[in-house]
């Protein structure tokens, strides 16, 4: 059920947001302070949705500063673009119509830093804090096992 609304919300976020004029990409001020509440951050679940669902599908961003740690391991159809090479202008972001941006796990904070940065440049931006680590350990759910045979009476 978490999963279901999660990913509803996700949805309606990105609807909402280009229905409105406020989302278009553009130059802000970077120096501009965005709040930690203004971050919508997403999960495994709704980053395969909108992923899977969305048309085009929102651009899928590896922030790590290390291209060797990138190069070791992404999500699929993931781009590396460094936190610190990050740009109003990057002709990948302008083009995007929603930008999905991770890093290595959630402690590290790289993609909430990331994902503040492109608020102030007016992208439609999501986090996903759970990065490479938690794509990783949700990629093949386990099955859940089956309960086992109850005892005729």
């Amino acid at each position: 059920m978490r999963q279901t609304v999660e990913q509803f919300l996700a949805l309606v976020i990105i609807l909402s947001c280009l229905a409105s004029t406020g989302c278009a990409a553009g130059s802000s001020s970077p120096q501009t302070k965005t709040s930690d509440k203004s971050v919508v951050i997403i999960g495994s679940s709704a980053v395969r949705k909108l992923l899977d669902e969305s048309i085009p599908p929102p651009l899928l961003v590896d922030v790590r500063i290390d291209k060797s740690a990138f190069d070791a391991g992404h999500i699929p159809q993931a781009v590396h673009i460094p936190l610190h090479l990050l740009k109003d202008n990057d002709p990948r972001l302008v083009s995007a119509t929603a930008i999905i941006v991770y890093s290595g796990d959630p402690n590290d904070r790289l993609s909430t830093a990331a994902t503040k940065k492109l608020l102030r440049y007016k992208f439609l931006v999501f986090e996903f804090r759970g990065g490479l680590a938690e794509w990783n350990r949700t990629r093949n759910p386990k099955p859940e096992p089956e309960p086992a045979p109850s005892p005729k009476s």
